[in-house]
């Protein structure tokens, strides 16, 4: 297998990492579920809030948090997604005093929609894989959690 560009740089300091692989090849699947969310005019983290909401109301400090963006970086995703009517700010029923992020039915519909078409490539890429290869990247990314875990235990002693 000819080498990537990656690993072909002498300067690159991930030159023969396994994560770096990894790293290149989650870029791809990103490439293309970019590439299904760009005809319906949402950009990845856009889909993420819609993906967040749709479970159940979700405050902006957790769309924040689980999206790996700053507070105010989610306010300005959160008011594009609301001026676009997909989703709207309404008072916490648990809490009158937070503000948590529903989805709108429009919202609800292009998530849907957007959650079908990105799961159909997702499976099609995983069945041109063979069997041992699911299981493999299955069993890897597991391993690559439990990993990043210890790392930031370790980290943060």
């Amino acid at each position: 297998m000819p080498p990537s560009s990656a690993r072909a740089r002498s300067d690159d300091a991930f030159v023969g990492s396994p994560l770096e692989e990894y790293r290149e090849n989650f870029g791809l699947i990103h490439r293309e579920v970019r590439r299904i969310l760009a005809p319906r005019g949402l950009l990845v983290s856009e889909a993420g809030a819609l993906k967040l909401a749709a479970g159940s109301p979700v405050r902006p400090s957790e769309v924040a948090e689980r999206l790996g963006v700053t507070a105010s970086a989610a306010t300005q995703l959160v008011d594009r997604l609301e001026r676009r009517g997909l989703l709207r700010r309404t008072r916490d029923p648990e809490d009158r005093r937070a503000v948590v992020l529903v989805l709108t039915p429009s919202g609800r519909r292009l998530f849907r929609a957007t959650a079908r078409e990105v799961r159909a490539m997702l499976d099609g890429v995983a069945e041109e894989m063979s069997p041992d290869g699911r299981r493999a990247l299955v069993r890897g990314a597991a391993e690559l959690h439990r990993a990043l875990d210890r790392w930031h235990a370790g980290v943060q002693a």
